[in-house]
């Protein structure tokens, strides 16, 4: 059996069993996926973020760091 070659190319080809819908459902996944993963990691990193000396100017994360009311940089 001979198999016949297709002149259109991929793109085209492969537009008639593409189903946008299923691209914003994929990406949703993939975000909500991503930003659990940040979240996870962020949490982690501060949980385990040490300093010794205290900063000398404000930094973002005295915010969040439970070491900072421990050493005295942030006051609640």
């Amino acid at each position: 059996m001979v198999r016949r070659r297709s002149t259109l190319p991929l793109s085209k080809r492969s537009m008639d069993t593409i189903r946008p819908s299923n691209w914003a459902t994929n990406t949703a996944i993939c975000v909500f996926g991503i930003g659990l993963a940040t979240f996870g990691v962020w949490r982690l990193s501060a949980s385990k973020e040490q300093r010794h000396i205290a900063p000398t100017r404000p930094i973002p994360s005295q915010r969040w760091s439970p070491q900072a009311k421990e050493i005295g940089v942030r006051q609640e």
